[in-house]
């Protein structure tokens, strides 16, 4: 039996999350352990009617205690908490710096939603960490259930500023000015500050600049320079120092519902120029559907849980894999191309699809304290399948990669691939190697075959686009050298 803690949880002195594995075929299950004082509260929460209705309506994570003297109930008090309740597994674990615009907002809109049914009836949340919200395919679900607290006298929201830092800005800068924030939510997990984004607008005058950049970030460098401090309550109680007669609930829900206005009125940045990629490069009518038949012939011959289409463009072939699989997850770089692809799996499969906004090769994000708050994709949501469809050429050139790298690491996820291979005679490839200045003599068919032979057995080969062009369906080798089964 095997108690693993999750790093993502390891800032929160209430409680903490762990992965709970008991002995023979059963499902890892997800528990949480907690100090007294906390399963206190806990309990008064979960027999609220209102908690329970957000609950019923797929909005808050399920939560169940654990009967005492239970091995998993054990094995956290072991850790030193009193008490401990138990999750549902979600599928797939994904990084608020990897969500398109779409699901940042759908984030951002469920915390304040869950917050304005809190504070309606007296009960806040104590932060606003973007964390708190996962998603089960395309639909946000809140789940860090301890954030909950009691409303008491005085008591402020103090998640405003984090809220803004995190979600706000980074959506303001997407929607208005067409800049891409996952580089900032990516290299800080506190998100932007206000005083970068006052910087970043310049003299916008757009709607919500005065009131949640300017003027947040007045109330922050007046507080340092009077020695307050920058506390996440700080900005919140600005505010309510300018209209005292309101009281502090009552003010945070006007807050909150304005917010919510807002947030919903912020529109997806138009897309780029990849969104157009595949029209540029088509297929022949023919090619076209030789090449869908191909994917959904092997996919379907696969049966996979869980599969990946890297470089998914605008989800074309996430949607045709959809049919074929329990989940898909969309991995696009570009977050014009990603948010259709949102847009194309909501219509299609909103419960199976999921979307991260990232390069190939960047899937594993930089860690946080020691090393264990971001784990790679493949930690979290490990491929059955695997979807390399006119990416390779990319790798080797825009992005430099040696191809042997390439298929090393595809071999390394353990995982069938259905595998694009665009020739040197191709009009695209010629494209990029004019672009880039390079004759990149290693890319070479006889070159990736060989490297293939590594990793993979060939299971099919089949020409298109007049021969330019061929895919692969590759099994993985077990460890003597032969194909896996399955």
């Amino acid at each position: 039996m095997i108690l693993q803690a999750e790093g993502a949880s390891l800032r929160d002195p209430a409680g903490k999350v762990y992965r709970w594995k008991a002995e023979g075929d059963e499902p890892e299950r997800i528990v949480r352990g907690m100090t007294a004082q906390t399963a206190e509260e806990l309990r008064v929460l979960l027999a609220e009617p209102w908690f329970r209705s957000l609950v019923s309506g797929h909005e808050v994570i399920r939560t169940e205690w654990l009967d005492a003297g239970t091995a998993e109930h054990e094995a956290l008090r072991a850790q030193g908490w009193a008490e401990g309740v138990e999750h549902p597994r979600l599928d797939v674990v994904t990084y608020p710096f990897e969500w398109p615009f779409s699901m940042l907002r759908k984030a951002a809109l469920l915390q304040l939603e869950v917050l304005e049914r809190a504070l309606a009836n007296e009960w806040l949340l104590k932060d606003a960490a973007p964390g708190n919200v996962q998603f089960r395919g395309l639909d946000p679900v809140f789940i860090d259930v301890l954030s909950f607290q009691r409303a008491r006298a005085g008591a402020w929201w103090r998640g405003y500023r984090q809220l803004s830092r995190t979600a706000l800005y980074p959506l303001m800068l997407e929607s208005y000015l067409g800049l891409d924030p996952r580089p900032w939510l990516r290299g800080s997990r506190d998100g932007i500050d206000a005083n970068v984004a006052v910087k970043l607008f310049g003299a916008s005058l757009r709607k919500g600049v005065l009131s949640h950049v300017r003027f947040p970030a007045w109330a922050e460098r007046r507080a340092v320079r009077s020695g307050a401090g920058t506390g996440e309550g700080e900005v919140g109680k600005g505010v309510a120092h300018r209209i005292p007669r309101i009281p502090p609930l009552r003010h945070t829900r006007a807050l909150v519902r304005a917010l919510s206005r807002f947030v919903e009125g912020l529109k997806a940045p138009a897309a780029g120029p990849w969104a157009g990629y595949a029209r540029q490069h088509a297929y022949a009518e023919r090619d076209v559907k030789a090449k869908e038949a191909f994917v959904e012939r092997h996919l379907r011959a696969i049966g996979a849980g869980t599969v990946w289409d890297l470089g998914a463009n605008t989800g074309k072939y996430s949607v045709l894999a959809s049919a074929h699989c329990e989940r898909i997850i969309a991995i696009e770089s570009d977050p014009g191309a990603a948010e259709r692809a949102c847009r194309a799996l909501e219509e299609t499969c909103p419960g199976k699809g999921w979307v991260v906004v990232a390069d190939v090769t960047d899937l594993d994000p930089a860690p946080g304290f020691a090393g264990g708050e971001r784990k790679a994709l493949a930690a979290r949501a490990p491929p059955d399948a695997v979807l390399c469809l006119a990416l390779l050429h990319h790798l080797r050139v825009t992005a430099g990669i040696a191809l042997e790298a390439i298929v090393r690491w595809l071999g390394s996820l353990r995982a069938r691939v259905i595998l694009e291979w665009i020739d040197r005679t191709d009009g695209a490839f010629e494209a990029l190697c004019t672009r880039h200045g390079e004759a990149y003599p290693d890319y070479t068919r006889e070159h990736l075959e060989r490297e293939l032979g590594r990793y993979f057995h060939v299971a099919e080969r089949m020409h298109v686009k007049e021969g330019t062009r061929t895919l692969f369906a590759l099994q993985p080798r077990g460890n003597d050298g032969n194909a896996t089964a399955g």
